[in-house]
């Protein structure tokens, strides 16, 4: 991988993070503080979504409409039944049993001795804990990012982001599942 592949996954990843956390206010303002175009403006590769979010962000003016549009995007693509679009990473291994992969996957983190942050209220598996775990690993060049990803990420990584353009609930989310296919062409 080259330094701007590098900073594309790692970006990307707490990208991805973010926007897969379920929507909160600061995600949908336009300010200094809203941490998913924090970490798209330190990419120059990553800025045309940047520029495509405030976009989305400038064309509903009421704050609450545009949390309430995004709140209702996230429902209608991932919490309701049926869409295959899953948010916990367990659900990607549908052959294994899901305390058969939980435990693997605990295990996995204890041998490396990864831990995730303390401050994300989703369960261990979840892909916005995962993300910011792996956006993690990425920027400071952990060698165990190398076992992770071909492991957890790469089998359904990319059905993941094409599902995920395919039912884009929205403008927000459908530049989130292009930051998704950027990261994964950026694992390649």
């Amino acid at each position: 991988m080259n330094y701007s592949a590098d900073n594309v996954i790692a970006h990307g990843f707490a990208a991805l993070a973010e926007g897969l956390d379920f929507p909160r206010p600061e995600l949908v303002a336009f300010s200094a503080e809203n941490p998913l175009l924090q970490r798209l403006a330190l990419v120059d590769e990553l800025d045309a979504y940047w520029q495509l979010l405030v976009g989305w962000i400038e064309s509903i003016p009421d704050p609450l409409e545009r949390l309430d549009r995004l709140q209702k995007g996230y429902y209608q693509m991932f919490l309701r039944p049926g869409t295959g679009l899953f948010l916990s990473l367990h659900h990607w291994y549908q052959k294994e049993t899901p305390a058969t992969f939980l435990a693997d996957f605990e295990n996995f983190l204890a041998e490396m001795k990864l831990q995730q942050s303390p401050n994300w209220t989703n369960g261990g598996d979840h892909l916005a804990v995962v993300f910011e775990l792996l956006a993690h690993m990425a920027a400071t060049q952990d060698p165990g990012f190398s076992i992770f990803v071909p492991r957890y990420i790469r089998p359904w990584f990319s059905l993941f982001a094409n599902r995920m353009r395919e039912s884009a609930a929205n403008d927000f989310y459908c530049v989130i599942s292009i930051i998704a296919s950027e990261v994964d062409h950026a694992m390649d």
